[in-house]
Order: structure tokens, then C-alpha cells, then sequence
């Protein structure tokens, strides 16, 4: 069964959720990115704790699926592209916010043994909104 980190109304990027068959084709896929992490941590997907999820790993989903989108709508082969392309200047906002985040989760967050975290992601469409 397949696990819902986030939902495409999770993004909140103007220029991101313009383009809304990618996001939700991304979104669709972003379970096999937290088991990657899971698996980079130390940790095994069935360690992941689902019951809630917490807001950094939502976080976290948020910026791989606005980077990805941003890396593929740019074009990774484009040559003549502007260096103010409002693409590459978001997909360097989130390549970065990704690593941030990424860096933030450990693995008693992922399985859910952190004692009183918050699970709910309040200020993630103010923090992202594009």
C-alpha cells in the first residue's frame, strides 16, 4: 500500500503548481524519495513511522518535488539559458532547501521515536509559496 507523504495541494509554488500533470505525476512517486532517505539514514522503509507524518519529512517532500519539476522544466541540456531563468533560480532555492532539510531529518524522526515533535506542517505554504 502505498504511503501519502504529501498531496499536489502540499505545493504551494505559484510557478510549480501552474504545471500540475508534473506535480502530480512527482507526487505520485515521492514515497520511493523518503525510502532512499530512510535507507541513506541508516534506517529500512518498514522502520518509517506513517501513522503521522512529520513536518520536516513534508517539508522535505515538498522541495524534491518543486526541484525536480524546476530541474525538468529548465532542461538540463538548454544551452542558450538564461542565467535569470525563473526556473534555475527556483531550482537552486530548492536544491538548497532540500540539502537543508535532508540535513535536519534523522532517523528518530523518520520512525517516529522523537519525543514531542510536532507531526504537522504549519508554515510550509508561507515558507515554499513561490
Amino acid at each position: 500500500m502505498a504511503i501519502t507523504y504529501i498531496t499536489s495541494s502540499d505545493i504551494t509554488d505559484d510557478v510549480v503548481k501552474a504545471l500540475s500533470a508534473a506535480v502530480t505525476a512527482r507526487v505520485a512517486t515521492i514515497e520511493d524519495d523518503v525510502n532512499d532517505l530512510a535507507e541513506r539514514k541508516g534506517i529500512t522503509s518498514s522502520e518509517i513511522y506513517t501513522t503521522t507524518i512529520h513536518h520536516m519529512i513534508k517539508r522535505w517532500c515538498v522541495a524534491v518535488v518543486c526541484r525536480d519539476i524546476c530541474l525538468d522544466k529548465m532542461g538540463v541540456n538548454n544551452l542558450e539559458m538564461a542565467s535569470e531563468d525563473k526556473y534555475k533560480v527556483k531550482y537552486d532555492t530548492y536544491r538548497n532547501l532540500v540539502s537543508q532539510y535532508e540535513s535536519q531529518i534523522t532517523p528518530e524522526i523518520l520512525t517516529g521515536s522523537v519525543a514531542g515533535a510536532r507531526t504537522r506542517s504549519t508554515g510550509v505554504g508561507r515558507l515554499l509559496a513561490g
